[in-house]
């Protein structure tokens, strides 16, 4: 694994496989709802849209005919607190691809006529979400436990602030987040590690070297509810409680708290309100971590005369986790769980880019393979427990509920 610095200041990451023969090449930039202002939200997610819809050399029709014709893919996705473009290709092809990610990224043009029709995509896109209310409960509940700090707000914005962008807000968001210090190239797989240093250091000059913005970082959960009424066949619920930002290392016994609770088959809410008493379908906890916030989140679905039930059900293994001890066999199932899914995603040069991207973007450091898997071995069933009592804090415990009957939380 290396990382250099580009000379305008892009940081780059890399990992070489020699085993594999593919490449895949993510650039990733602090863009998020978290960084919009008020008027700008859903512009982070609208301009990942617009990238891929012409740049000073190739319209959009090109850019997919390019790929297919190589046999790559080409993609990006919008998150809270970052975006990334990725190419994804065979080795062979390693140049050519990453010659059409960079150019997306430095030289779209965000066409005025374009992006009126794109407007019309993202709409839809903000449609489907509320017409998915298992999706829509968590935006909710982001809304709910976050209330006035930026993670709040929706990725995809609203229709009214989508239909409000203009190319000059664009321009002016650009300018301030697509800048070198808020930019990280990751790049894992097969190819010439030299020769692609060289290929990024004149594919993305274009790159202004200039200082981000800064980041609000105060932050303290209070108690909350937010009810929508909906005629669905099923209630959803959300509930959030306090976690842990991505660098603290109470994060590893979080994780395995959130899989023997709720994070599998075998763990407590499935077992005791699905298995056991058939009252839910799906019910779920997590764990989501920021840069510097993170939340323990509870999902289930059920039907609206037990979705009291359900609630009384959960309060109950809050409870009951918190009073007795943790078994040592669900403990060790939730720690093998965390350590799997870890090295299993080691394998793919897709999962190993966003990792190593993501790391350094947000945190600005990474963690090698073996000092990562030494932190979730010294996880125990004594540093599980320490976290119970910050963590199952019910008297700010936050919710979001759709669904026909409003809820006692």
């Amino acid at each position: 694994m290396f990382i250099e610095t580009l000379s305008n200041g892009i940081k780059v990451i890399g990992e070489q496989m020699e085993h594999v023969s593919s490449a895949t090449i993510g650039c990733w930039v602090k863009s998020g709802s978290l960084y919009e202002r008020e008027n700008e939200g859903g512009i982070s997610h609208f301009i990942e849209h617009m990238m891929f819809k012409g740049t000073k050399k190739r319209d959009a029709t090109a850019i997919a005919y390019e790929m297919d014709a190589i046999g790559g893919q080409i993609n990006a996705f919008t998150a809270k607190e970052c975006t990334c473009y990725y190419v994804k290709t065979i080795s062979d092809y390693v140049d050519a691809a990453t010659d059409i990610l960079c150019d997306i990224v430095c030289n779209s043009m965000f066409d005025k006529a374009e992006m009126e029709k794109e407007k019309g995509v993202v709409i839809e896109e903000i449609g489907m979400v509320e017409d998915t209310p298992e999706d829509l409960v968590h935006d909710m509940l982001a809304a709910s436990y976050y209330r006035d700090y930026p993670l709040a707000r929706p990725i995809l914005g609203t229709r009214e602030s989508v239909t409000s962008l203009s190319r000059d807000m664009i321009m002016d968001y650009l300018n301030r987040h697509y800048v070198a210090e808020s930019m990280v190239v990751s790049i894992v797989g097969k190819y010439d590690k030299d020769h692609m240093l060289e290929l990024l250091e004149k594919s993305l000059s274009c790159i202004e070297g200039k200082k981000a913005e800064s980041l609000p970082l105060a932050f303290a959960p209070q108690k909350n509810n937010i009810f929508k009424q909906k005629d669905t066949e099923q209630t959803h619920i959300c509930l959030a409680l306090p976690g842990y930002r991505m660098e603290d290392d109470k994060t590893y016994p979080l994780i395995a708290l959130s899989n023997l609770f709720g994070g599998g088959m075998s763990s407590r809410l499935f077992q005791n309100i699905r298995e056991k008493k058939g009252l839910v379908y799906s019910v779920y906890s997590y764990a989501s971590a920021y840069s510097h916030v993170g939340l323990f989140g509870i999902y289930a679905g059920t039907g609206d005369r037990q979705a009291q039930q359900v609630i009384e059900l959960i309060y109950k293994e809050f409870a009951d986790i918190k009073n007795k001890s943790i078994d040592k066999d669900e403990f060790l199932r939730a720690k093998q769980q965390m350590k799997a899914s870890y090295i299993m995603g080691l394998e793919s040069t897709s999962n190993r880019m966003n990792a190593l991207g993501k790391s350094l973007l947000l945190q600005e450091k990474i963690r090698s393979i073996d000092e990562t898997i030494a932190k979730i071995d010294a996880v125990n069933i004594d540093s599980v427990i320490s976290i119970l009592p910050e963590v199952f804090n019910v008297d700010i415990l936050c919710s979001a509920v759709i669904g026909k009957t409003e809820l006692k939380i």
